[in-house]
């Protein structure tokens, strides 16, 4: 038996090792998040399926005579009812159609961005002509897309499995695709040809939440602005659509929602739950209604990518102007000292929202029948908890009230409802962070929340995928709209 100590194995010592386990732990969340937030024009389904269409078409040159998509149920599922950017069309044949006469693959899932009119004309027509088809794969899990593109010439095949821009295989003719794919009028596409280091989110639950916690809370702001920059123009969207600037938003649904929130468009409200709920249900619905709008997102997901940054937004100039206690000092921060201490702290938030809506995600799959209000609902509270100056003990609390409250809300698609569900999310988020910090939790062994926030998530997980999920089959059964 080896008795030898672990200082004796590491001549480093116990705590150099915990600190490199720790810049590791960060380095995973950190490249995930930047991973799963990306920018993206309309909803994250169809803006794969197009992106895969528009890189086979590069591939393949010439006109398309014909498309075959194969996707997972829960692509299929998302797809359906949701408005595509630049068009009054719906639907993974019409995505996948405008995909290939007009999408640039070099946007990456801004794919759609410059759709413009006409180009609606050239994808009906290859509609109406029946040359594209699409089928759902009931054996394919989480996010997957395959598109089989061919010209008169060639057939191109392209794949997106894993995240919603991680193409796996790009192949002409049969044969792997040379390194540098052709994108729109000859520029390079997106990413050259396969998506290089793909980190799986499943990764994430191997690490205990509070290591996530320390990870996210320590993080160096200036490597991750990005996501204040992408909150920033996320709340843009939801100002432009309850001003009535934003065509694609349901005007009754947004109309509705700001009488009840007092009827003025102001960010400040005494109810901080309300502002938030009014906020992100306009800016989803109008994503819903594909504006060509750029999203920030989160966990491939641009509704969650809403709901994770702009209640964290709100709450952050709340504190400002409150002058609410500073956040709990993270631990083993390293690095100059912070130039600009609110934006530094808005940051952190917004990496620890982030990080808790793929925490959940890594048990529950990147895309399932459980309501992504959920988890996004869960980071909200964290980053809501945090920034009140909660301690990681409220914060775990925070987390476990709003998972604990909102779980089984079901996806049954993305569509424009999403608004009410993803408003809610955020209205529950917020008052959760503000509950823990005043003392609230629910106690152990109540519905599904365990010990351990990871204890929660792995219950969550299981549920997710065992009762949850088979609801797929029955929901891509249910006539479109």
């Amino acid at each position: 038996m080896d008795t030898q100590s672990d200082d004796t194995r590491n001549p480093e010592g116990p705590r150099t090792r915990s600190a490199a386990a720790r810049d590791a732990a960060q380095g995973l969340l950190l490249s995930l998040i930047r991973q799963e937030a990306l920018e993206s024009v309309g909803c994250t389904e169809p803006a794969m399926v197009a992106l895969a269409a528009a890189r086979a078409r590069a591939l393949a040159g010439g006109s398309p005579v014909s498309i075959e998509v194969t996707v997972s149920l829960g692509v299929f599922k998302n797809a359906r009812a949701v408005g595509l950017p630049g068009s009054r069309l719906k639907g993974l044949d019409a995505a996948a159609a405008l995909g290939a006469v007009a999408g640039r693959p070099d946007l990456g899932l801004e794919v759609l961005r410059e759709v413009r009119p006409p180009d609606e004309k050239d994808a009906l027509a290859l509609l109406s002509s029946g040359r594209v088809t699409v089928t759902a794969d009931p054996d394919r899990p989480g996010v997957f897309a395959r598109v089989i593109l061919r010209t008169s010439r060639h057939a191109a095949e392209v794949i997106i499995e894993g995240s919603h821009a991680n193409v796996t295989r790009l192949a002409l003719d049969g044969a792997e695709a040379p390194p540098q794919a052709p994108g729109s009028e000859g520029a390079p596409a997106a990413g050259g040809a396969l998506t290089a280091e793909h980190v799986p989110l499943q990764r994430l639950a191997d690490l205990p939440f509070r290591e996530v916690y320390q990870a996210a809370v320590s993080a160096r702001p200036e490597d991750t602005l990005y996501l204040v920059e992408g909150a920033e123009r996320n709340l843009e969207l939801a100002a432009k659509a309850l001003a009535g600037g934003c065509r694609e938003a349901a005007p009754d649904l947004t109309q509705a929602l700001r009488r009840a929130a007092g009827g003025s468009p102001s960010t400040r409200p005494c109810d901080a739950a309300a502002t938030a709920r009014l906020w992100c249900a306009a800016a989803v619905s109008a994503r819903m209604g594909g504006t060509q709008w750029p999203i920030l997102t989160s966990g491939g997901s641009g509704n969650q990518g809403i709901l994770v940054s702009i209640p964290v937004l709100l709450a952050a100039r709340e504190r400002e102007t409150a002058g609410t206690p500073e956040p709990a000092p993270a631990q083993a921060t390293s690095g100059p000292a912070d130039e600009g201490t609110d934006r530094s702290a808005l940051a952190r938030a917004l990496v620890l929202a982030h990080a808790v809506n793929l925490y959940f995600k890594a048990f529950t799959g990147g895309v399932s029948a459980l309501c992504g209000s959920v988890t996004g609902a869960a980071g909200v509270a964290a980053a809501v908890c945090h920034l009140a100056g909660g301690s990681p003990e409220e914060v775990e609390s925070a987390v476990q009230l709003a998972a604990g409250g909102l779980f089984a809300m079901v996806c049954d698609g993305a569509k424009g409802s999403c608004a009410l569900k993803i408003g809610e999310g955020a209205a529950v988020g917020v008052n959760a962070g503000r509950l823990a910090r005043l003392g609230g939790s629910i106690p152990v062994g109540e519905g599904i929340v365990g010990r351990t926030v990871e204890e929660t998530a792995r219950t969550l997980g299981l549920l997710t995928r065992e009762v949850l999920n088979p609801a797929d089959r029955f929901m891509v059964r249910m006539p479109p709209d």
